[in-house]
């Protein structure tokens, strides 16, 4: 018969006796022979748990890095376009307020407006996917 060895919720350690010596446990528990018990699934004091997904983080650039990601033909087709496209002109002025820290690429206003951008020309559907990765091209 396994035991488990739980620290701050968590299994830890996986043993065949519970007498093992480990700082800061809370306590062994004994495992059924069929346990599917994994090191660092969830203890509740009174059952495991599968441990929780990560938390999924926005995908967040400052102002500088979000106009990086567009390659400098795009960004001056947009610069061209905003002069006489109130869309566009209310995006980009969304992006350059002093006031904004981050442009976060999972809200789904900068999608919409990444989204018109494609729609008007200025990126293709390709260049759409490789944007919303973040990552500077």
């Amino acid at each position: 018969m396994n035991h488990a060895y739980i620290r701050a919720g968590r299994v830890d350690h996986i043993a065949e006796t519970p007498d093992e010596e480990m700082a800061g446990l809370e306590c062994t528990v004994a495992l059924a022979d069929d346990s599917k018990v994994k090191l660092g699934d969830l203890y509740d004091g009174s059952a495991f748990h599968p441990p929780l997904p990560p938390p999924i983080a926005a995908l967040t650039l400052s102002p500088i890095e979000f106009k990086l990601l567009f390659h400098p033909n795009e960004r001056v087709a947009i610069k061209q376009l905003r002069a006489t496209d109130p869309m566009v002109e209310d995006f980009m002025s969304i992006v350059e307020d002093p006031r904004i820290t981050h442009i976060d690429l999972s809200l789904q206003s900068t999608r919409y407006a990444l989204a018109y951008l494609e729609e008007k020309g200025l990126i293709t559907a390709t260049r759409l996917q490789q944007i919303l990765t973040g990552v500077v091209q």
